[in-house]
C-alpha cells in the first residue's frame, strides 16, 4: 500500500495543478506541447526532414492560444484597468499592428502574408490584456510539479528525436529549436535560482548537456551569461560552494565538448563566427547581411514612401543565399532588417521601442525575484540577445517575456507558507 503513495501522490499533483496554472505558464506548455506534437507525428511517424518542421509547429501553438483567447474572453473583467508598463506594451505593439496592416493593405500584399505576419504581433497585446484582467486569481496545484512537468517534456522531445534517427528518420537528437529551448531553459532555471525545488539542477544540467550539439549560439551566450551570474551570486554567499559547483559544470562541460563531432551544428557555428568576414554574405552569418542589403535595395527601388513606411505586414523580398536564390521570403533574421522590411524607417523607433521595454522588463523582474519573477527576467534577456540575431524568437513566445511579476498574486498549496509569502511561485504575473 505504501508503495502506491507516491505515484498517487503524483498523480494528484499533476490534476490539481492544470486548472490553477496561470496564462504564462499554459503558454509554455503549449510551446513545448506543440514541439512534442509535431516530433512524433512528423518526424517519427511519417519521417519528415527536421529543418521544415517549425511552420507546422508554429500553427499549432497558435491554434492552442486562439483556444486559449476564446476561452479567456469570456471570463473577464468588463471595466478593464491597464496601466503603466503593460499599457506601453500594448500601445506601441497595437500602434505597429494597426501602420503593417494598412500598409500591407496598400501595397496589395497577399492576404495571407498579412494575416501570418499580424496573428504573432496580434498575440503580444492579447496576452498582456487578458493576463492584466485575469479573474481566476488563485492558483491550486505545485509550480514544483509545473517544472518537472517541463523539464520531463523536454527529455521526451530528446529521446523521440533519438528513436527516429534509430529509424532512419531525418531528424535531429534535440530538444527543439530556439523557442521551446527558451521557455524550457527558463523554467527550470527560475525554478532552481528561487530555490522552489533545487532537485531539478541535475535534470537542467542534463538538458543543457544534451542541448549542446545543436544549440545556436544565441542559447550559448544566455547559458555563459546566466553562469557567470549565478556564480557571482553564489561566490557572494559561499565561496566553497561556489568552487564545487565550478569543478562540477567545468567537468561536464568538459565531457561534453569533448565528445562533439566535428560535424555538429554548434560546432560549424563556432567555426562560422571565428572565420567570419563583415565583407562575405554566404554562411549563416553572412546570409543575415545579405537579407538586410536585399531589404534595403527592395525599399529603394519601391520609393521614398515605403522607405519611410516600409512595405507593411506580408511585404515579401527576394535574396541571394549561400545554397540558392529565395524568392518570396517574408522573414529577415536581424531585429532592424526585419522592422525596416515591414515598418521603414519609422521600425527603427519601433525596435529602440521593443528593446526598452526588453530591457525593462529584464530589471525588474530580476529585481523583484522569486520563480516567476526569474523566469520573465530571464526571457527577457534572452529576447534581448535575440534582437541582432533572429528577432522572431520574441514573436514565438506571445508577449510573456514583457510581463511582470506579481509574486504574492497566487498561493501554491504544497509550498510552506513562508516560501508562497515570498512569492516563490511562478504565478500571478502581469505587464
Amino acid at each position: 500500500m505504501s508503495g502506491q503513495s507516491p505515484k498517487k501522490s503524483w498523480i494528484r499533483s499533476v490534476l490539481t495543478m492544470l486548472p490553477g496554472l496561470s496564462l504564462p505558464e499554459r503558454i509554455v506548455l503549449y510551446v513545448v506541447a506543440s514541439m512534442l506534437i509535431i516530433k512524433i507525428f512528423l518526424e517519427l511517424i511519417l519521417g519528415t526532414w527536421f529543418y521544415v518542421i517549425e511552420p507546422p509547429r508554429q500553427y499549432f501553438f497558435f491554434t492552442f492560444l486562439f483556444i486559449e483567447y476564446v476561452i479567456l474572453m469570456f471570463n473577464q473583467r468588463r471595466d478593464l484597468k491597464i496601466r503603466g508598463f503593460a499599457l506601453l506594451v500594448i500601445a506601441l505593439t497595437s500602434i505597429m499592428i494597426i501602420q503593417g496592416v494598412v500598409v500591407g493593405f496598400y501595397n496589395n500584399n497577399d492576404l495571407f502574408d498579412i494575416f501570418n505576419d499580424t496573428v504573432p504581433m496580434l498575440c503580444i497585446p492579447l496576452t498582456v490584456i487578458l493576463f492584466e484582467n485575469d479573474v481566476s486569481r488563485k492558483r491550486r496545484g505545485s509550480m514544483r510539479t509545473f517544472a518537472w512537468i517541463v523539464g520531463l517534456a523536454a527529455m521526451a522531445i530528446f529521446v523521440i528525436g533519438c528513436l527516429a534517427l534509430a529509424l532512419h528518420r531525418p531528424s535531429i537528437a534535440s530538444i527543439g529549436g530556439g523557442p521551446t529551448q527558451g521557455v524550457v531553459f527558463c523554467t527550470l532555471l527560475a525554478a532552481i535560482a528561487s530555490g522552489l525545488d533545487r532537485r531539478l539542477a541535475p535534470l537542467f544540467v542534463l538538458i543543457i548537456m544534451i542541448s549542446i550539439p545543436n544549440m545556436n549560439r544565441t542559447t550559448l551566450l544566455f547559458s555563459v551569461m546566466i553562469g557567470m551570474g549565478f556564480g557571482l551570486s553564489m561566490f557572494i554567499r559561499s565561496p566553497v560552494k561556489l568552487f564545487g559547483v565550478l569543478a562540477l559544470v567545468v567537468f561536464a562541460g568538459w565531457i561534453t565538448i569533448a565528445n562533439l563531432p566535428p560535424n555538429s551544428r554548434l560546432v560549424q557555428r563556432l567555426q562560422a563566427t571565428e572565420n567570419y568576414n563583415p565583407a562575405q554574405r554566404t554562411g549563416a552569418i553572412g546570409e543575415r547581411q545579405a537579407e538586410a542589403d536585399a531589404v534595403n535595395y527592395k525599399l529603394k527601388s519601391l520609393g521614398h514612401l515605403d522607405q519611410i513606411f516600409g512595405m507593411g505586414h506580408g511585404a515579401l523580398y527576394s535574396f541571394q543565399s549561400t545554397q540558392k536564390y529565395v524568392q518570396n521570403s517574408g522573414h529577415a533574421h536581424y531585429g532592424w532588417a526585419l522592422f525596416n522590411l515591414r515598418y521603414g524607417e519609422v521600425g527603427y523607433f519601433y525596435l529602440f521601442c521593443f528593446v526598452c521595454l526588453l530591457f525593462y522588463s529584464f530589471v525588474r523582474n530580476v529585481s523583484i525575484g522569486g520563480m516567476e519573477g526569474y523566469f520573465h527576467g530571464s526571457l527577457a534577456l534572452l529576447g534581448l540577445l535575440f534582437v541582432p540575431t533572429w528577432f522572431t524568437f520574441n514573436l514565438m513566445i506571445a508577449g510573456i517575456q514583457l510581463l511582470i511579476a506579481r509574486p504574492n498574486t497566487y498561493v501554491d498549496e504544497e509550498a510552506p507558507q513562508e516560501e508562497a509569502l515570498t512569492g516563490r511561485t511562478m504565478g500571478g504575473l502581469s505587464a
